[in-house]
């Protein structure tokens, strides 16, 4: 499983396409978090940005794939372990993005 997601890991780095949705989320934080407002309120921004980005971080994962890489890697590995090392990287890509509010 882990070279199934280091396989997708590397699709999603090198395809460039996780920037968007990232350069989005730190955008919406920079825009909306401000020096003091309750500790519960940023977190509720956070959690609501976060929500999106996770969901076009997994369609990435899921569509960036060539059709005949996608039939190799099935065929080597299984649809469903293919499928689901593609939605880990994604949820990874949505955790490393949560973490990084905390570099603010």
């Amino acid at each position: 499983m882990t070279a199934l997601m280091r396989y997708h890991a590397a699709l999603l780095l090198r395809s460039q396409r996780w920037l968007p949705p990232f350069l989005l989320y730190a955008a919406f934080l920079a825009i909306s978090i401000q020096a003091g407002q309750p500790v519960l309120d940023s977190l509720g921004y956070t959690a609501a940005a976060l929500l999106p980005v996770a969901a076009w971080l997994a369609r990435i994962c899921v569509t960036g794939e060539p059709d005949a890489a996608r039939g190799c890697v099935a065929a080597a590995a299984g649809p469903a372990r293919a499928h689901v090392a593609c939605l880990l990287v994604a949820l990874a890509g949505a955790t490393a993005s949560a973490r990084s509010r905390s570099w603010w």
